[in-house]
């Protein structure tokens, strides 16, 4: 597969390793997009992103030349802030959470979240700031090279923050929420009848 044609001239950099990040390294690299992985010394996951054919470095190194930083953990994401992202680098998050929770406010960024939430479900790309004016092509470019050539559509902060609220209020269904984008490990058949549909969000959250 090559890499999508927006997506070209971008340098992509992936935060940490846990199982989403690393379904979207993997899915990057074989998409043809050059992928470096950053990791604090001594990380836990630093061997497994060896054996899956990456070179890991320090956080820090791993964002100098990024053009484009996905961090899809659920951490909150000032962190990034102390890194020295370029001005309008795309930063990926995973959750709308992350951005409604955040202690700083990510400015000087192109900030989207990038979300599906089972395997065969539509790819959901939400822009929450928009510096270079080609945010969402950006953000969209990523997510097809990051989940195959899948339906992607636009949505909102608001609509994802709404729709993991109402996933997380069902019984059972936090570690569902979490494990959202590890399409290769969700059941199928036993999450996707559990999502509230997007109809019965809030009005002032859909797109």
């Amino acid at each position: 597969m090559k890499t999508d044609q927006q997506l070209r001239g971008e340098r992509v950099t992936v935060l940490g390793y846990d199982e989403m990040a690393r379904d979207h390294a993997l899915a990057l690299h074989r998409a043809g997009t050059k992928v470096a992985i950053g990791l604090p010394p001594q990380a836990a996951s630093w061997a497994r992103a060896c054996a899956d054919g990456f070179l890991p470095v320090a956080t820090t190194s791993a964002v100098e030349d990024a053009t484009i930083v996905v961090c899809v953990h659920d951490e909150d994401p000032a962190f990034l802030r102390e890194l020295g992202l370029a001005p309008g680098t795309l930063v990926v998050l995973g959750h709308g959470l992350a951005i409604e929770t955040s202690s700083i406010e990510l400015r000087g960024f192109d900030v989207a979240v990038v979300t599906r939430m089972h395997r065969g479900g539509e790819c959901r790309v939400a822009v929450h700031r928009d510096v270079t004016g080609r945010a969402l092509v950006r953000a969209m470019a990523f997510a097809r090279a990051a989940f195959g050539q899948v339906s992607v559509e636009i949505s909102t902060v608001g609509t994802e923050v709404d729709f993991e609220l109402a996933v997380m209020e069902r019984p059972g269904s936090v570690l569902a929420l979490l494990g959202a984008s590890h399409h290769d490990e969700v059941d199928e058949d036993a999450t996707t009848s559990e999502w509230p549909s997007f109809a019965s969000l809030p009005e002032r959250s859909r797109p």
